[in-house]
């Protein structure tokens, strides 16, 4: 018989009536003043839920000795001991001292069971405690996590270098159009935020990493037509696109302390972005890149660098050889090294592109541990506020058993306050 969650619990209630404390009166020669052991528990009842059989499960019960005098507790046993185990055996509790007893709960068929942790002691008035164990064994158990994506409670700041070659005319008019619906998720989730603007040519004065326009936070007026300002820059005739390179100039002395100055805090949380049809000709290695955003704030994990262009290898452009995007593998590199994302411009509209960046520039959450092991990963179901969510490498999820993780990429990543739920399929429930 399967028995629901309201079920179980009005089971269990009644089955935890039957347990009480045992009061035993006080010794009459003891004088009142005198000094006394004090038992206390920090629950009365432990609800294992359901589990699947074969599969254990851990609560812990705190003692503590809340009097003045040794609490020696002299027994702690379950009552049957069919279903449940007890760790922590007798032991002595000086006053203001707890101890952590640990309950495991092996249900051996199906159904609910109950069972009592009884806790023996020398206090005066509650010789003994009896906490009430209530769980369910169930081979069918749906294995259910759930978790709420948010935001990063550091500053945010964010560097765009933008390819200001004639090809990018209508890509950089795209992003200016949807960049409000950048900056609202920062403003929902009342982010601190800094954005600055260079661009990609490193041969004309007044580029160079230089940021184009003032820095943009959200103290800005009108944050949005700012960023249209700043990037409403006039074409260069340079051929070469030195995205790493502006990047480096930028975060770097003399215009870090210069022109660049107040761009990026300490501590914060840094994200380069670079928007580009051409892979990276610059001088710098990938390697001088990944390893100035690696050291840059003290933590790899607060910096990355995401690529918006072509694919990630290959030869061949997309969308068309002579209007297409050009493979960027040298973006891509420093994008992997730095877990920062690849978004493809030729495949995703702007509007959605936009989306994705302000994703992982809020600082928003890709893999989420799980507390249980799959039996099946084969059967793990992922759904973000009620809808599934495809398992797809590059724009869903994967299960990752080396972390017994599930890890989100490119357009499956949650967004700001979403909800996520993952079913790890039936039957399987063994905790780690």
């Amino acid at each position: 018989m399967r028995i629901t969650t309201s079920g179980l619990a009005a089971l269990f209630l009644v089955s935890c009536s039957e347990y009480h404390l045992s009061k035993d009166p006080v010794d009459p020669e003891l004088p009142a003043d005198a000094p006394q052991p004090d038992i206390e528990v920090d629950t009365l009842q432990v609800d294992f839920g359901v589990v699947a059989p074969s599969c254990v499960t851990s609560r812990d019960v705190v003692v503590r000795n809340v009097g003045d005098a040794d609490l020696v507790v002299s027994g702690v046993t379950v009552r049957t001991g069919a279903d449940y185990a007890v760790w922590g055996g007798p032991m002595t509790l000086a006053p203001g001292q707890e101890s952590v007893l640990t309950v495991e709960f092996a249900p051996g068929t199906v159904g609910v069971s109950t069972d009592s942790l009884d806790i023996a002691s020398n206090d005066p008035d509650e010789a003994l405690v009896q906490v009430g164990l209530g769980g369910e064994g169930d081979a069918l158990a749906e294995i259910v996590e759930e978790y709420d994506q948010l935001g990063s409670p550091l500053p945010v700041d964010i560097l765009f270098v933008v390819d200001n070659s004639t090809s990018m005319g209508d890509e950089n008019l795209a992003l200016r159009n949807n960049f409000n619906t950048f900056i609202q998720g920062f403003l929902t989730l009342g982010l601190d935020f800094q954005i600055g603007v260079v661009t990609t040519d490193m041969q004309t004065a007044g580029f160079q990493g230089q940021l184009q326009g003032p820095i943009i936070s959200a103290s800005t007026p009108n944050p949005v037509q700012q960023f249209n300002q700043n990037t409403d820059i006039p074409f260069t005739s340079v051929m070469e696109e030195q995205g790493l390179d502006a990047a480096i100039a930028a975060l770097t002395p003399p215009l870090v302390n210069g022109a660049n100055a107040g761009l990026v805090r300490p501590g914060s949380l840094l994200s380069v972005i670079v928007i580009s049809d051409e892979d990276d000709q610059s001088l710098a290695t990938t390697a001088d890149a990944i390893a100035l955003l690696d050291a840059y704030q003290g933590d790899p994990a607060l910096t990355s660098l995401s690529i918006v262009g072509g694919p990630t290898g290959g030869i061949w452009p997309c969308g068309g050889f002579l209007f297409g995007a050009a493979p960027v593998p040298r973006y891509w590199a420093v994008a992997q090294a730095t877990g920062g994302i690849h978004l493809n411009l030729c495949q995703l509209d702007m509007g959605t592109i936009v989306q994705q960046l302000a994703v992982v520039a809020a600082g928003l959450d890709t893999v989420f541990p799980l507390s249980e092991v799959p039996a099946d990963p084969g059967a793990i179901e992922v759904w973000v506020d009620g809808t599934p969510v495809p398992q797809d490498p590059a724009n869903g999820w994967i299960y990752d058993g080396a972390s017994n993780s599930v890890v989100f990429a490119g357009l499956g990543i949650p967004g700001a306050g979403a909800r996520i739920r993952i079913v790890l399929g039936t039957g399987s429930g063994c905790m780690q």
